[in-house]
């Protein structure tokens, strides 16, 4: 009853949360018209800052009018995501399943950092539904299948690079090949419809650079970098941060080589991997701080130990809360700072979890020979 409650609300939130996006779709859909009209790609659409598959992948949206386009997307970019925490909810209650993927369903559209950021319409939004299936493919040991998954991903927007390590670390090399040669291939097979092979090769530089196109960047990065360059008298307690929760992420691995690993952990250590680019080095705007809400949710629960749980709501409450800052500019330093450091506080809860205490309470010969995550 109250699931189908939860729901009901969630439809009528997703109603209300399509909106027209107004800052990256119209380049998107550029790039997919430079691609069906055999244009130039990165001349006739200079501010296109992504792989050329990226352009492939968004051409059948230039079929329709710019207009017809945006409606679709708008629907797209909120029903995706939704569907993603739907898929989180079912996987993490076993007995309540429509309660939980509904409750995950609000949560989602009720966040500040998702619902305040539909109208940028970067394809960011979009990748939380592969993380998801990624990580659900890779807890049950199917781990070709969330290479593919996240090798389209990778062709499309480099974002969740870092989840590489998890079977790397499992020595899951034959996922590893198959992630890179999807990537790979795909945009070697697209690279022809870009017809523009000089300025491809120059990208990696363009992209590093762009923010000198416009001058500083760093208000829109929410990066630990980004906010001390813009609070210098920050400057050193946030280098610290950066290598304190470099080195936890790192540690973090190295500790999951011994886990009987669920889906939640699985969530949590993929969601500190797509964290830590963005919050430990930089480039990181706004919309990127939705990848953590996954990993919140699933550290809510107290199987990752309190301190983890403590700082994993804390991390919710910031991004997800409206803390009086409604009315604040969306490029603000203040909300940069919030950004920042709801973003941050959930990489420090995913860098402190302790599943492997429940797996010894439970089975301590499973804990002690298996390697599950094979």
């Amino acid at each position: 009853m109250f699931g189908v409650i939860l729901w009901g609300y969630a439809l009528t939130l997703l109603v209300t949360r399509v909106e027209r996006p107004y800052v990256d779709f119209p380049v998107l859909y550029s790039a997919g018209s430079a691609v069906l009209h055999g244009k130039s790609l990165y001349t006739a659409v200079p501010a296109f800052w992504y792989p050329p598959f990226a352009a492939a992948f968004f051409a059948p949206w230039a079929l329709l009018s710019e207009s017809q386009a945006a409606s679709v997307y708008a629907w797209v970019q909120v029903c995706l995501p939704t569907a993603a925490a739907a898929l989180v909810g079912v996987h993490l209650s076993c007995k309540h399943r429509l309660l939980a993927s509904g409750l995950c369903a609000v949560l989602l559209l009720n966040a500040a950092v998702f619902a305040d950021k539909l109208f940028i319409g970067n394809p960011s939004l979009l990748l939380l539904f592969p993380l998801v299936v990624i990580v659900a493919a890779w807890c049950r040991g199917r781990w070709v299948t969330g290479a593919l998954v996240l090798g389209l991903t990778l062709a499309i927007k480099p974002m969740l690079l870092l989840l590489l390590a998890m079977p790397l670390l499992r020595r899951q090399f034959k996922a590893v090949g198959c992630a890179v040669a999807v990537a790979v291939a795909t945009n070697l097979l697209a690279l022809p419809l870009a017809h523009d092979w000089a300025r491809v090769a120059d990208l990696p530089i363009r992209v590093a650079t762009a923010r000198d196109m416009h001058g500083s960047f760093e208000v829109y990065d929410v990066s630990l970098r980004s906010v001390g360059l813009l609070h210098p008298a920050w400057s050193s307690v946030l280098l610290l941060l950066r290598v304190a929760l470099g080195t936890g992420v790192l540690v973090l691995l190295w500790r999951t080589r011994k886990w009987t690993m669920t889906f939640s952990t699985v969530m949590v250590v993929a969601g500190a991997l797509a964290l830590c680019l963005p919050v430990v080095g930089s480039l990181n705007e706004v919309h990127y701080c939705v990848l953590a809400l996954p990993a919140c949710w699933c550290m809510a629960k107290q199987s990752h130990g309190v301190p983890a749980q403590v700082l994993a709501l804390a991390a919710l409450a910031v991004l997800s809360l409206d803390l009086g800052l409604g009315g604040v500019h969306l490029y603000d330093r203040q909300e940069q700072v919030r950004w920042a450091l709801g973003s941050a506080l959930a990489l420090g809860a995913c860098c402190i979890i302790h599943p492997e205490r429940q797996a010894l309470r439970r089975s301590w010969p499973r804990l002690h020979l298996g390697r599950s995550l094979r």
